[in-house]
């Protein structure tokens, strides 16, 4: 039932027939009741308590390899024990159907499209024939309103000018002045035929006084601009304050010409506002209907897709490799069509394993993930690959309430291939170069300290080599890694020459 192990741990069945590790050593001179007693030489060393299980290796990352394509398989470019790459071509499919599929759909999102932009540009076009009858909606209103102030300017203008001629005393000398020489110069003028600018002939000469005649029309001639200016300043200094006071009551002033201008602008005005609420309602109305044009695009979006789906299974009649590793198995086979659920390919990395094992109840609470692990297999002989947990089932996995645990391999041997078996051994606690002896080897003190009793190394010249209990020595010590068979002990009194009794003083 047990087997000889390197003095690190010790190895046991366990209640389901798992291996424990614990090492222990085959000890000579057994102490028996009645006996002299016995000593070993202290052991020092690396100290592990272990749980061993058997374990199956498995490549940590394997990935099947299938296709949704429904269409024959035309190549196959990869076979069982191939290396293959990352995105390297496995297998073509007959794309033939495909093709077909694709040219169809795609001249159905054409169509679709083409449809939905006329939807589009409809809407468009009956919102821009909204809003441009509503630009029109006040041009009557503001034709009646220009006549209006027209009119108002224009009466209020005649107004000022008749106020000011009639009541401005200023303007009104200005224009007797501008109408006495008018009247001068005009019938001097009337009275001279010029031939130069100062030779004239008189036709009348009771018309003009003799020798004056040019001086005379030039003085008259400035006069009349002297006169026309004094009396434009006048009006221009009046005319303001005149037009502001004729234009506040030109309506009550020329109300049978204001009033019927007034009635056809109010008019205009009511069927304005009335125009603009139906236009407005003709904008927004239309602005919705664009909106929901152009969010009815279900079918483009759905042709869309189709096309994107049948482009994507054209691309899938080239299977790639989704990972880098070896062919392990495959089920392709040509002119065969492949079904969804069945993967064509599979493939693991041969320089990444995991292995995996079961543990009872209560050797599944002692472990935890991040704990190291040792692997051995009979195809790598000796050597011990490392390895860390990283995994243990939160439930049961078969009906005698085991525990599955997975241990990622950190240091795979050349030879590890997938479906090996090998044993498990999951370190719980450990501690290089320290020094252990038997469990039973270790006393108590009456202060209730841990000690060990050492005694003298045998003389191999004396005459009698027993050990007289009255040479052993306690010496205090701490406890460490505990195993089945073998305790760490600490202290700074211990040598790697001592012998301790194999069973401690009472």
């Amino acid at each position: 039932m047990y087997e000889k192990e390197n003095p690190c741990g010790n190895i046991s069945r366990t209640r389901n027939g798992a291996l424990r590790s614990a090492v222990f050593v085959v000890k000579k001179n057994m102490p028996t009741v009645d006996t002299a007693p016995t000593a070993t030489p202290i052991s020092q060393g690396t100290l592990e308590n272990t749980i061993t299980t058997m374990c199956t290796v498995a490549s940590a990352s394997s990935v099947d390899v299938a296709t949704s394509v429904s269409a024959p398989i035309k190549e196959i470019l990869a076979h069982v024990g191939d290396t293959v790459v990352k995105d390297q071509v496995l297998c073509r499919l007959d794309s033939t159907s495909l093709e077909t599929d694709l040219t169809l759909k795609q001249k159905a999102l054409t169509a679709a499209q083409d449809a939905y932009n006329a939807s589009v540009t409809a809407a468009e076009t009956t919102l821009a024939r909204a809003q441009a009858d509503f630009s029109k909606v006040y041009d009557a209103q503001n034709t009646a309103l220009a006549a209006l102030n027209a009119k108002k300017e224009q009466l209020a203008t005649e107004d000022a000018n008749n106020a000011i001629a009639a009541t401005n005393s200023g303007v009104k000398d200005a224009l007797n002045t501008q109408s006495i020489w008018e009247e001068r110069y005009n019938k001097i003028v009337s009275g001279v035929t010029f031939y130069g600018d100062n030779w004239i002939e008189v036709a009348s000469p009771e018309a003009v006084p003799t020798g004056e005649t040019i001086k005379t029309i030039v003085d008259a001639s400035n006069a009349v601009t002297d006169a026309r200016n004094a009396f434009e300043a006048a009006k221009a200094s009046a005319f303001p304050n005149a037009y502001a006071t004729c234009y506040a009551r030109v309506a009550e002033a020329h109300a049978d010409v204001i009033a019927p201008l007034q009635e056809a602008y109010n008019a205009a005005v009511k069927s304005a506002e009335t125009s603009a609420t139906l236009a407005n309602r003709s904008i927004a109305d239309a602005q919705t209907a664009l909106n929901t044009t152009k969010k009815a695009t279900t079918s483009v979006d759905t042709a869309k897709r189709d096309v994107e789906e049948a482009q994507k299974k054209l691309t899938e009649c080239e299977v790639k490799a989704p990972a880098a590793g070896t062919i392990v198995s495959t089920k392709a086979a040509i002119n065969a069509t492949p079904v969804a659920a069945d993967a064509l390919f599979s493939i693991s990395n041969n320089s990444d394993f995991k292995v995996t094992g079961l543990l009872n109840e209560y050797d599944s609470t002692r472990v935890t993930v991040g704990m190291r692990a040792k692997v051995t297999t009979d195809a790598t002989g000796e050597a011990v690959m490392e390895g860390t947990v990283s995994l243990i089932s939160p439930q049961a996995t078969d009906a005698s309430g085991n525990f599955t645990v997975t241990v990622n391999i950190t240091s795979p041997e050349d030879q590890l291939r997938g479906g090996m078996t090998g044993k498990l051994r999951i370190v719980l606690e450990g501690a290089d170069d320290c020094f252990y002896v038997a469990a039973d080897s270790i006393g108590m003190d009456e202060d209730g300290n841990s000690v060990i009793y050492v005694v003298p190394a045998a003389d191999p010249s004396a005459s009698s080599t027993a050990i007289k209990e009255s040479d052993a020595k306690a010496i205090k010590v701490e406890t460490g890694v505990v195993t089945d068979y073998y305790t760490q002990i600490i202290s700074d009194e211990l040598t790697a020459d001592m012998q301790v009794l194999d069973t401690p003083l009472m």
